[in-house]
């Protein structure tokens, strides 16, 4: 054993004086404590290498495989209805649509007009800015984690922020959340980068972009105002009146004021006109965003009951307002100015919520509206478990766990093909394409088909024409009355019932059934 011993640390760690002046000792008067120091120093040596492995190699390829994951779902996943409703909006209209429906989100619709522009109308094409913005985020995220010097806390950030399924879903579509994603995480990359490097430009950079994530997806507002107050409190209030005296004060006041006033204005103007956003949301807070936080990270990977669910959002927001709190109460103990910024534009945001509920009776975000609280979740409970539970063995070895469980449900996951949020939209291009090649004239679809046909593949495609049949037993305002007998195909997801038709004089033949999604194709006999 001795033997074995001496041959793998002079091997492998002869700068270890430590080991050496062991070794050095005669057979005869090394002892089993001797022994043990040395296997405790070579397995520190191995933990210490795998590290550095880790940090040099395994992160950058996993940041890397990652943003491949997220360009390969931006062009295999089918469209969905919102992106579909988005495009239609770009491709018949202009300024009415564009600032009358809430869906209409303003750089991804110039990104889509663009390439509308460009002659580029397929899926892929019309997620371009969306693709670049998820990569945008996926980096800077990534250049946070460099700054986290504990191994295992790197891991459980890297894992609890970057294989959030739902997020990564969102990365790829062609809507305003990743845009806005990618401009709060420049934000708060720009404001440290101000307070390291101390030049005033990072600044403005810093409150230029958490505009831009306000402008990218009016749900960013919260963020914006919250990010506004911390930024003008930390650069002009704390250090009296002499703010009055500098240009660039007024040059941020300006540029904030406008902002908010295009949002708002924006906010009234779809209220007046559509008040299509006013029934999404949730009227309590903890169902609302922390519920939808516990459901969309197990993305349907694992069944829970509701009460397993709610106690866990309870838990969930007593953790994150005693992070808030230690971050922002206690910054002369753990001094992470990135944390302390964090922790005060969190409470804020949450505190918006609240006011804006109990006083306008707006509802609480909840589902891809939560995305925008996320960073800053995973920023505060970072900061929390580095400077509060990485002194106790146990806590570690719960926050590994709790990283692979995260690592695990994310590998559970994977899939190139549908989402969360649309699954009923999986494989519509090959539905379409097998009933273009039967010379379908007239389609009936369920409704669900309908709203991404009628907006996005009858528009690509007009040879191809169709309605909406009543597959639901009740009126819908979605749903044609046109009888079954002037349709020659019907396309149907499981679980349709057509109870509406039952005098109906017509005899459905089975053409296509897709194994997969359970979605059948009928020819109409008339």
């Amino acid at each position: 054993m001795a033997f074995v011993l001496d041959f793998f640390v002079t091997f492998f760690i002869k700068e270890k004086s430590k080991i050496k002046k062991l070794l050095d000792t005669p057979d005869s008067y090394r002892d089993r404590k001797s022994i043990k120091e040395i296997k405790i120093c070579i397995f520190k040596f191995m933990l210490d290498h795998v590290k550095h492995i880790t940090n040099r190699f395994v992160f950058p390829v996993l940041t890397g495989t990652l943003i491949l994951y997220v360009i390969a779902r931006g062009c295999m996943v089918d469209i969905t209805d919102d992106e579909a409703w988005s495009f239609f909006n770009v491709k018949n209209f202009w300024y009415v649509e564009t600032l009358c429906t809430g869906n209409t989100h303003w750089f991804n619709f110039a990104a889509i007009k663009a390439a509308i522009l460009l002659g580029c109308e397929r899926t892929w094409q019309i997620r371009w800015f969306s693709m670049l913005s998820g990569i945008g985020f996926i980096y800077v995220v990534y250049v946070w984690l460099r700054t986290i010097k504990v191994f295992y806390l790197k891991c459980f950030a890297f894992c609890f922020l970057l294989l959030n399924p739902y997020l990564i879903e969102y990365l790829s579509l062609a809507r305003g959340y990743t845009t806005a994603l990618f401009f709060l995480a420049l934000s708060l990359l720009f404001l440290m980068r101000a307070q390291n490097a101390k030049e005033r430009r990072y600044l403005f950079l810093a409150l230029l972009f958490a505009g831009l994530s306000a402008v990218a997806n009016f749900n960013f507002l919260y963020f914006f105002a919250a990010f506004c107050l911390v930024y003008f409190y930390e650069c002009y209030f704390k250090n009296g009146l002499g703010f009055l005296k500098q240009k660039q004060f007024y040059t941020d006041f300006v540029f904030s004021i406008c902002t908010l006033a295009i949002v708002l204005v924006a906010f009234r103007f779809i209220v007046i006109c559509s008040n299509d956003i006013a029934a999404h949301g949730g009227r309590e807070l903890v169902p609302a965003i922390f519920s939808s936080f516990i459901d969309t990270l197990l993305y349907r990977n694992f069944s829970l009951s509701q009460n397993v669910v709610i106690v866990s959002a309870y838990v969930l927001l007593v953790l994150i307002l005693f992070a808030i709190g230690f971050g922002m109460l206690k910054y002369n103990t753990h001094q992470n100015r990135l944390y302390l910024y964090a922790s005060w534009i969190l409470a804020l945001m949450l505190l918006f919520c609240v006011i804006n509920k109990w006083c306008f009776n707006v509802l609480y975000p909840n589902d891809r509206t939560t995305l925008m609280f996320y960073p800053l979740i995973a920023i505060v409970l970072v900061g929390l478990l580095h400077h509060i539970f990485t002194y106790f063995l146990f806590e570690r070895i719960l926050i590994c766990l709790l990283a692979g469980f995260l690592f695990f449900n994310f590998i559970k996951s994977i899939n190139v093909d549908t989402g969360y949020d649309h699954p009923y939209c999986k494989d519509t291009e090959r539905y379409f394409k097998d009933l273009k090649k039967l010379n379908a004239k007239n389609i009936g679809m369920s409704v669900e088909f309908y709203c991404v046909f009628y907006k996005y593949y009858q528009v690509t495609d007009p040879v191809l024409k169709g309605e909406s049949i009543n597959t639901l037993g009740v009126y819908s305002r979605w749903i044609k009355e046109s009888p079954l007998t002037d349709f020659d195909y019907i396309v149907l997801l499981p679980g349709s019932t057509l109870s509406w038709y039952r005098n109906s004089s017509v005899k459905l033949e089975l053409v296509h059934f897709y194994p997969d999604t359970k979605v059948s194709v009928f020819r109409v006999v008339k």
